[in-house]
């Protein structure tokens, strides 16, 4: 449990309280969700898209709930905070060292990054992202990712650098037969109810 790092008050985040309301969008990401959580050889890497408050997040902790309960180890991270403390590691030993955090990244059976493509990316951070996802697709090791991007443009398009980087994690989030995107367009869950809206 001491390396998933899942968010403070998501222990009530299941696959038993997730809400469908019915839609096609979320039923597809619950299925995908529910057979990587049992070890699926058929979805290994699951990509879930949408603006922020449609369920994205709730099944990344599913997943990692359902994986701890079976005693797999697994990892958490948001992104943005991942990566500084990726950067704040370089001149520490240790435990502590970029070395070994970047080795936990890569080699964790079970890896969630959350809010890809949140915050300013410098060559370096996009460097450290793809050095990940990378290593782990060579490796066939399960990955979740959660972004609010459209997944060919996760870092922006400002720089030749960065269109570049987009092309090279988007086509490794799709690039196997058990990589899988989802993207959910449904109303945010707390408008649901509200307004006419369900």
């Amino acid at each position: 449990m001491r390396y998933c790092h899942l968010p403070a008050g998501t222990e009530q985040m299941t696959f038993e309280n997730f809400e469908c309301y019915g839609e096609q969008d979320l039923i597809d990401a619950l299925s995908m969700s529910g057979q990587l959580a049992e070890g699926s050889k058929d979805v290994l890497w699951l990509t879930l898209l949408s603006d922020s408050d449609r369920g994205k997040t709730h099944l990344a902790v599913a997943i990692c709930h359902h994986w701890l309960s079976q005693g797999k180890v697994a990892r958490f991270s948001v992104v943005p905070e991942m990566l500084d403390e990726l950067q704040d590691s370089l001149d520490m030993e240790g435990e502590e060292s970029y070395r070994m955090k970047m080795r936990l990244l890569c080699n964790v059976s079970l890896l969630v990054l959350d809010d890809l493509g949140t915050g300013k990316y410098t060559d370096w951070r996009r460097e450290q992202v793809f050095k990940v996802v990378n290593h782990r697709a060579i490796e066939g090791l399960p990955l979740i990712v959660t972004s609010n991007k459209e997944i060919d443009n996760l870092f922006g398009r400002e720089t030749e650098s960065s269109r570049l980087d987009n092309t090279r994690i988007a086509s490794r989030l799709q690039r196997e037969s058990w990589c899988h995107v989802v993207v959910i367009g449904s109303v945010e869950h707390r408008l649901r109810g509200l307004g006419g809206l369900t």
